[in-house]
């Protein structure tokens, strides 16, 4: 009775792993997509934040003039800033794990007296791990604002 059921376990083994393996890495895919998002996210926030915060320092620290009230308008503020915010992204992109190469751009708008800075954070190739099996976006994006308060 055992003889002929001899190597059916391979067999059923080897057609269910053509369905389970690709489901597996396809959650690993999608896993591995949502993590990196939430850093991306995660990091425009804090860098956003951050740059915010500088030019009121700036101000109060007397390296800007105080009669100047432009804010982010002034260049010295605004490299200021935006140099503060993309670092702080980029050391929290580099400190969770996202080995993708990552593009930062910062832009600033003031009205009524209040500026508003934009950090926007992308990764242009991101690469899956199933090859294209499982489809995943070529790009993440992200972007945060804050109102910088003085």
């Amino acid at each position: 009775m055992l003889g002929n059921r001899r190597g059916s376990n391979a067999v059923e083994f080897a057609l269910v792993s053509v369905v389970l393996f690709p489901i597996l890495l396809g959650c690993m895919d999608y896993g591995w997509l949502f993590f990196n998002q939430i850093a991306l996210d995660e990091a425009c926030r804090l860098g956003a934040r951050e740059a915010a915060r500088v030019p009121a320092s700036l101000a109060f620290s007397g390296e800007v003039e105080q009669e100047d009230e432009e804010g982010l308008d002034d260049p010295v503020v605004f490299a200021a800033a935006s140099a503060a915010g993309e670092a702080t992204a980029s050391g929290y992109l580099n400190s969770v794990g996202v080995k993708q190469q990552f593009e930062l751009e910062s832009t600033a708008s003031q009205s009524n007296g209040q500026a508003l800075f934009v950090l926007s954070c992308a990764v242009s190739s991101y690469s899956s791990f199933t090859g294209g099996i499982v489809p995943v976006p070529e790009q993440l994006l992200a972007r945060s604002a804050a109102l910088v308060l003085n």
